[in-house]
């Protein structure tokens, strides 16, 4: 039993109102109205529907006309709704855009829609299909915001390198409901490291949805089929890890991968400083100790973006297949 997973149930729980937005293709012109309200606010009056703006929407509206929020706040609403509706019915005329929605809000703009609509529940139903329902162990830390949601699905294959260490495979799935980023998979590896059910996702490829006549489903096959044949790969590199011996430099080879890989010195102290009682005997044993290290540390903890970049570290590591019998820097496979 893995610890600290969801079952789809309480994702699209935790999804709350991103699972309900309804998205609106519009094209700009005099079908299109800004008004003010002394009580709502900002208001954008569409074909039979008249909205109030959130504070967010109302960013991405001003931003795309270089205009200022403070500028917006600092003048008259009636003004204020004149420079909207001048913008919007004549400068931007013809342009299509994707007005985001959530009963009576405008929630978000997307300016330059790539695709289809893809709504959260829809995504999430497609990948359980995809994958096949009986194959996936459940959900894990998924981020669920307008600019950025992710879904991170923790599969039932698994390998174990080396003895009582066994991994599972993932899919992570990203993508943003107003499409400020491109629809992406990832697949990584799943690592339950100890008992306090702390884990980390190495990355070991990616695929971007590039072409808009691929249904989301005929995407998500192909890349899952990719996804696999990563998986074989990974766990042959990671089986190749164990039998490259670090011969007491396990120092000399931290400083190497995590100057490679771009650490900072302060991370790259912290890494050292957390594994300075560490007994690694091969490349595998190194690989752990980043790792634990990402799941472990307080300052990493705090430090999302150095998280990441230690956990981008230990995956890279795996695309390393020998030792400098010099220097013991990594050698590239």
């Amino acid at each position: 039993m893995i610890k600290n997973l969801i079952t789809k149930e309480d994702l699209l729980t935790k999804s709350g109102p991103l699972a309900t937005v309804v998205a609106d293709d519009v094209v700009l012109g005099t079908n299109i109205r800004f008004a003010f309200d002394t009580n709502k606010g900002l208001m954008l009056q569409f074909g039979d529907k008249e909205l109030a703006v959130t504070t967010e929407a109302t960013h991405h509206i001003c931003r795309q006309i270089k205009m200022p929020m403070e500028q917006i706040s600092a003048i008259p609403h009636d003004l204020c709704v004149d420079i909207l509706n001048f913008w919007y019915q004549q400068k931007m005329e013809g342009k299509k855009v994707r007005i985001l929605s959530q009963e009576t809000e405008v929630s978000a703009v997307s300016f330059s829609p790539r695709d289809s609509f893809i709504p959260l529940p829809h995504m999430i139903e497609t990948a359980e299909e995809v994958l096949g329902k009986e194959n996936i162990e459940g959900f894990h830390n998924p981020i669920l915001r307008w600019d950025m949601s992710c879904v991170n699905v923790v599969l039932s294959r698994t390998f174990t390198p080396i003895k009582d260490d066994l991994l599972n495979v993932g899919i992570r799935i990203e993508y943003s409901l107003d499409e400020f980023v491109a629809t992406r998979a990832r697949a990584y590896i799943f690592r339950q490291i100890c008992s306090n059910g702390a884990v980390t996702m190495d990355n070991i490829g990616s695929w971007n949805k590039r072409k808009k006549s691929d249904s989301l489903k005929s995407w998500l096959s192909s890349t899952f089929d990719e996804a696999n044949n990563a998986f074989t790969l990974e766990e042959s590199r990671l089986r190749k890890l164990t039998e490259i011996q670090t011969n007491g430099n396990t120092a000399k080879i931290l400083n190497s991968i995590l100057k490679t890989g771009g650490v900072s010195k302060k991370i790259r102290e912290e890494v050292r400083t957390l594994a300075i009682d560490a007994q690694t005997q091969n490349l595998y044993d190194v690989y752990n100790l980043l790792t634990r290290t990402a799941t472990h540390s307080e300052l990493l903890k705090d430090n999302p973006s150095a998280l990441a970049l230690i956990d981008n570290v230990a995956a890279d590591l795996s695309f390393h297949s020998d030792l400098c019998p010099v220097c013991s820097h990594t050698l590239e496979n």
